[in-house]
């Protein structure tokens, strides 16, 4: 009888019950992403790598995840005719799990490397990609039910500011454990072990902790009730959530044409140690933590588009720095500048991933909440999947083709000619998927969000904020936020030319007058944008 009350929709849930169900939820969260630290990107790729994955099979790998959200389709109707979304989650999510125990056996019981380590690989990876599908469906709304409107944002900073941070700790002794065995006999057992000991402590904790957390009654269905192919199209006719819909489908596409790929061009072509590549990836994670504090209140204040127009152009910046890490070459800065794009990719990704998720949220009206979150999220991983698909095949037909950017300069006085620029297989790819980027971010600007203020507002309190916030760092770091910031609120078509003049200006009077700019911003009062924000608001 307990048990069945355990997983019993609630009709009304008193405050104790909802403080419980937010204390639960935040630590099923960092039980989630710690095991996902150790699943996902670096680690994955390289246990792919190491079973004798290609380019086009790391795509269709990183693809997997989002072309089976399309089963959310089907689990849109389950969730409507069951109204038992807690059963079905738990339920499907626990599955999902387990199926990590065959694939950390895969280099045991299959010689390695080989088509059919891989295909073992994929072939299960996409049985996990369903049922994250139909678990993913009713987690987003039995979430959102739980959660008050009014901390959207805050909670899910805080929340995964320590999911992200314990996922640090893990992902970085997975890789220092990596290196030891791979630096000995074992070789890719590692990864098995690294696998096992992480379901064992955190990826079996998840679906325990769910059971845990209330799960608010389901809003009555819109009378009369509405058919499936109704309910599922309904976002698509609403014009400003159609809007929203198709930006995160070509941002997801532009996006995930690269992201996957990183961790790949660090290890097979810049041929750095698996440590070294999870170190400056878990440095993401430490700015992302530091910055999703920063990003919650933010949103909340002065809404989630604005930061999140911010953001992205943040993230777009640093694409075009890694198309253009052929520039060092094999040069010993290459390390130090994988670290600072990691940085601001960190602080980019933060502000992203936070307001795209409230943003659905708020967007989302409450009596068909399944419905639109489910669009929303059938969008991102149709972008994503295609995405990832385009940059593994586009990756392959790259590999053999070069574009060399020649330069020079010519005066009255003298002539001087640059060294060419080669743009190879990689840095090819970040620069496709960077133009990409900039469309839609322009797309972007024609979502409407009720109580969203202009970016310059936000700006001006982002820089006061990384100015208190960040001191503590270090005070050559607020400099380097301070040089950096006015490209973030760069937009692509109509304030282009007037906001590179206004950098341009900018870096100007720092470099004339550096004692006076940087200390004045950072000695500034909280409520007082700091002096040199009046160069950059026009």
């Amino acid at each position: 009888m307990r048990l069945r009350n355990t997983f019993q929709p609630r009709t009304i849930l008193s405050r104790d019950e909802v403080t419980r169900g937010l204390r639960a939820l935040t630590w099923e969260g960092i039980a989630s992403t710690g095991f996902s630290s150790l699943t996902t990107s670096t680690f994955l790729v390289a246990f792919a790598l190491a079973l004798g994955a290609n380019n086009f099979q790391i795509g269709v790998m990183a693809s997997l995840p989002f072309v089976t959200d399309l089963f959310q389709i089907p689990a849109v109707w389950v969730i409507e005719r069951l109204r038992r979304r807690k059963v079905i989650v738990i339920i499907t999510w626990f599955i999902s799990q387990l199926l990590w125990i065959p694939i950390a056996f895969i280099p045991i019981v299959v010689e390695i490397p080989s088509a059919g380590a891989i295909s073992m690989l994929l072939g299960l990876m996409a049985v996990r990609g369903i049922l994250n599908a139909l678990a993913n469906c009713g987690w987003s709304s039995w979430k959102r039910d739980l959660v008050p409107q009014n901390m959207l944002g805050s909670y899910f900073a805080r929340r995964l500011s320590l999911a992200t941070a314990v996922g640090v700790i893990l992902g970085l002794s997975a890789g220092y454990l990596l290196d030891y065995w791979n630096s000995g006999e074992g070789g890719i057992i590692g990864y098995s072990c690294v696998l096992l000991i992480g379901l064992v402590f955190f990826g079996l904790v998840s679906p325990v902790l769910m059971a845990s957390i209330p799960e608010p009654m389901m809003p009555p269905a819109a009378a009369p009730r509405t058919s499936f192919i109704h309910a599922i199209t309904m976002p698509l006719r609403e014009q400003n959530y159609w809007k929203f819909l198709k930006f995160l489908m070509l941002w997801g596409f532009a996006s995930n044409m690269a992201i996957p790929f990183f961790a790949v061009f660090m290890l097979q072509q810049l041929n750095l140690p698996i440590f070294t590549v999870i170190a400056v990836t878990m440095l993401s994670e430490v700015f992302t933590v530091l910055s999703l504090r920063l990003w919650g209140p933010l949103a909340d204040r002065f809404g989630s588009k604005t930061v999140l127009n911010f953001s992205t152009s943040l993230f777009l910046l640093v694409l075009m720095a890694w198309a253009f890490t052929v520039i060092t070459g094999g040069h010993p800065l290459i390390v130090p500048l994988l670290i600072v794009l990691h940085i601001f990719t960190g602080i980019a990704v933060a502000g992203i991933t936070l307001t795209v998720g409230t943003l659905s949220f708020k967007m989302a009206p409450q009596d068909q909440a399944t419905s639109y979150l489910t669009g929303a999220s059938l969008a991102d991983s149709a972008g994503s999947g295609l995405g990832a698909l385009a940059g593994g095949s586009l990756a392959e037909l790259l590999a053999e083709r070069t574009l060399t950017l020649d330069s020079s300069w010519s005066s009255l006085f003298r002539s001087v000619k640059l060294d060419s620029i080669q743009l190879t297989g990689y840095h090819l790819l970040f620069a496709v998927a960077f133009i990409i980027c900039l469309l839609a971010l322009w797309t972007l600007q024609a979502v409407r969000e009720v109580g969203a203020t202009r970016r310059e507002a936000l700006l001006t309190a982002f820089m006061t904020s990384l100015c208190t916030g960040f001191q503590w760092l270090n005070p050559t770091l607020d400099r380097v936020f301070l040089a950096i910031s006015p490209f973030s609120c760069i937009e692509p078509v109509k304030e282009t030319r007037r906001e590179i003049h206004t950098t341009i200006n900018y870096f100007g009077n720092a470099g004339r007058k550096p004692t006076q700019i940087v200390p004045a911003a950072i000695c500034v009062p909280e409520k007082k944008p700091p002096p040199c924000m009046k160069m950059v608001v026009p």
